[in-house]
């Protein structure tokens, strides 16, 4: 995770991968960037290996509060400025700067479309080296058993433990609740009626936080230290309700204009506005009057969101604004998407030195259009007419780019492609 701000061409390759692996939203974006760069490193057989199996356990799990959860919290700072300011007591037992998250996924494979989990470890305050294990479960209800799930995940960490031969961590239990009615905290022990103090000993009763955001008003999140801490807490609070997206966005969008620009910074407020669409349901038109409303410098800040929208496929929805419209612009987007990435994974894999033959066959590339990537990024995409070749062979497999697409993979003006494609299409 430390090497994510690194990526150059990485992050662009994964953030094009996720329109190919055919997911609904993009809630997933952060979450998978940060798990797929290493691989890229080991090459891009095992890159694509891993974006597959990480399709098939996505695809699965379309649950937006979920994976808006993971896309905040495994950004570190986002869950230093959580756990200092919701978490005073937690904060004061552990050494905040050792904070660092914990890759292993301690759910079961067979519960992986119902639980999520986020585990950092850090050390003790008095400079101990102990590891402890905080587990962080997000909620958008209320469960009747809550500790049953969270003493799973307990036992998976322990377990990993001794698998590893490591000392067993202290694990500090943690959920984060933003459902409709308050949390009712109930030691384990209240469940049984009447029971002996004799036998209370063998109940697991222990601890855990609750962060409840059903406790803190607006005024109360939006005084917290200046962060993505704040959008999301309001995003979260507010998750199935539209009226309030329309009459209070300057307070979902609070202060978007004081980030410093980075690619994170984007992808945020993009997953930010597609986690508010897909939680409320409210019309990505209507998302976008929302925006207009906004003082100027915070429209600017989110023009690229709704560029990005509509990249996504969006566009047919907001002209339409009807769900078959919605629906159909996501799957020419997907689409879109997916041809874009297979192009580019073709180019990186030649620069890798790669087999024409094997690039062709895994990623489903015609072998022509294939030798003629090879031979322009050999002569630096500067033949015309071999970048005018691979332009019109690009037009012919490829029907779901536009001509912005191809003049940018072929590194050529937009009116020639233009007159390229009006020639194609006459002939």
């Amino acid at each position: 995770m430390r090497h994510f701000y690194n990526l150059t061409w990485r992050q662009n390759a994964l953030r094009n991968w996720l329109n190919s692996l055919k997911i609904g939203n993009l809630c997933f974006e952060i979450l998978i960037i940060q798990k797929l760069f290493i691989c890229l490193d080991r090459g891009l057989f095992s890159f694509v290996k891993e974006s597959q199996k990480l399709y098939f356990h996505t695809i699965m799990t379309n649950q937006p509060h979920n994976n808006f959860f993971i896309t905040v919290f495994s950004h570190r700072q986002n869950m230093v400025d959580l756990i200092t300011q919701l978490l005073p007591e937690v904060a004061n037992l552990i050494d905040i700067d050792s904070l660092e998250q914990d890759d292993t996924s301690y759910v079961d494979e067979k519960l992986n479309d119902l639980y999520s989990d986020i585990v950092y470890n850090c050390k003790n305050k008095k400079g101990k080296e102990i590891k402890i294990s905080l587990l962080f479960e997000h909620k958008s209800y209320s469960v009747a058993y809550p500790r049953f799930q969270l003493l799973d995940y307990m036992l998976s960490i322990f377990r990993n433990n001794v698998k590893n031969d490591e000392e067993l961590s202290l694990v500090i239990p943690i959920i984060f609740y933003h459902g409709e009615t308050p949390w009712k905290y109930r030691s384990l022990t209240s469940y049984y009626k009447d029971i002996d103090e004799d036998f209370k000993p063998f109940i697991p009763d222990f601890k855990y936080y609750v962060i409840d955001l059903t406790q803190y008003s607006d005024e109360d999140i939006l005084s917290l230290k200046f962060g993505f801490l704040i959008n999301s807490l309001i995003a979260f609070k507010h998750k199935n309700d539209s009226d309030y997206v329309k009459k209070y966005a300057k307070r979902i969008y609070h202060s978007i204009e004081a980030h410093h620009s980075s690619d994170y910074t984007r992808i945020f407020f993009k997953t930010l506005t597609i986690y508010l669409i897909i939680s409320t349901k409210i019309k990505a038109k209507d998302m976008v009057q929302i925006v207009e409303t906004l003082p100027k410098e915070k429209q600017e800040t989110l023009k690229s969101t709704y560029e990005n929208l509509i990249d996504l496929g969006l566009e047919q929805g907001l002209e339409q604004g009807l769900e078959q419209g919605l629906e159909q612009g996501i799957s020419i987007g997907r689409k879109r998407g997916e041809q874009i990435s297979r192009l580019e994974l073709v180019a990186k894999a030649l620069k890798d030195d790669l087999e024409v033959a094997f690039i062709s066959k895994f990623l489903d590339v015609p072998e022509k259009v294939v030798k003629l990537v090879k031979k322009n990024i050999s002569n630096h995409f500067q033949s015309k007419d071999l970048q005018i070749i691979l332009a019109g062979e690009i037009l012919l497999e490829f029907d779901f780019l536009d001509v912005e697409d191809i003049a940018t993979f072929c590194k050529l003006p937009m009116d020639e492609v233009a007159r390229l494609k009006v020639s194609l299409q006459e002939d």
